[in-house]
């Protein structure tokens, strides 16, 4: 009997271990759909950025040509502005913002990668941390991709076969 309800314990420990992992599977596995979703909406993000980073300095510029001012160049009563000298610095204004801006929008991480290696000296009295490098995919650390999908379905697999063996006959009752 106490051979029995050792293997009965052992046997929902078991349970429970596989429950916990095949839970943390499925946790890994949505938080792998979440940043797939978060990328996707990143790369959108970044569309508008460029819409905006193209569009803003030549909205800024058509509004200031707009203004009624007394400096600008002047044909009797109306404002005139000579093509040679508004496209030049109507177009070439927002060239030189929009082109280093969008330069900067498409390579910001390697930026940032390149920033966060230059060498930073400790303050008095402090240690320099060890930078651990950022791993991009499971491929890099395992040699191979691994898939959640065939890790739960291997845990599936071993659930079934423990509900299978687990069942057995309750014992006989003693009448007396």
């Amino acid at each position: 009997m106490a051979l029995e309800a050792d293997m009965v314990q052992n046997s929902i420990n078991t349970l429970l271990d596989l429950r916990q992992k095949q839970a943390s599977i499925k946790e890994a596995e949505f938080g792998r759909l979440q940043a797939n979703d978060t990328v996707r909406q990143s790369n959108t993000i970044m569309v508008f950025t460029i819409v905006t980073i193209i569009f803003l300095p030549l909205s800024f510029l058509s509004s200031l040509f707009a203004l009624d001012v007394s400096s600008f160049p002047h044909e009797g009563d109306n404002l005139r502005y000579p093509e040679w000298w508004l496209f030049p610095i109507l177009f070439g204004v927002s060239a030189a913002v929009s082109i280093p801006c969008i330069f900067v929008a498409f390579n910001v991480n390697s930026i940032i990668k390149f920033f966060q290696k230059q060498p930073r000296s400790p303050g008095q009295g402090q240690q320099q941390a060890p930078i651990s490098p950022v791993v991009q995919d499971d491929k890099d650390v395992y040699g191979h991709s691994t898939t959640v999908h065939s890790e739960v379905s291997k845990l599936e697999d071993v659930f079934r076969t423990i509900r299978h063996n687990g069942r057995r006959e309750p014992p006989a009752t003693n009448p007396c």
